[in-house]
């Protein structure tokens, strides 16, 4: 599905699922990778690797009232907000290759909006036409 885009470059979470996603585009497109930390998924803490439930554990994070060992959802958007203007950094357009989490953030801080979408979901973004803009996908 992507082989036709024009992408430069893709950058991707260090976690396995995103890194292998994005190995896997790479070999098919012909582009190098960067890894960006701060791309990870967000830190459950002790719900770690426990099934998503109706909604209730991500409301408490989002309140403020995380699990116990969780990330603070304000540490989580600063830091993948630093990842994301890290990733925008590298000459594109470029594929970012990440996790829900992550465009979650994405969603609260830039697009004001809130989706939930699927896992390997392409999210095309074009920003307006100023002279120098470039543009992102993302694949979750």
């Amino acid at each position: 599905m992507l082989k036709g885009e024009p992408i430069q470059h893709i950058v991707s979470s260090p976690l396995i699922r995103a890194h292998h996603t994005a190995e896997i585009i790479a070999e098919h497109i012909g582009s190098t990778i960067t890894i960006i930390d701060d791309l990870k998924e967000c830190c459950w803490g002790v719900m770690e690797g426990q099934l998503v439930d109706d909604g209730t554990i991500f409301q408490r994070w989002t309140n403020g009232s995380p699990h116990a060992g969780a990330e603070k959802v304000e540490d989580f958007d600063q830091r993948v907000m630093r990842g994301f203007q890290l990733a925008l950094s590298i000459p594109g357009p470029i594929l970012i290759v990440s996790h829900g989490g992550v465009y979650s953030t994405l969603q609260r801080t830039i697009l004001n909006e809130a989706m939930r979408i699927e896992n390997c979901s392409p999210i095309y973004h074009r920003p307006p036409e100023p002279p120098n803009a470039s543009w992102f996908i993302c694949a979750l």
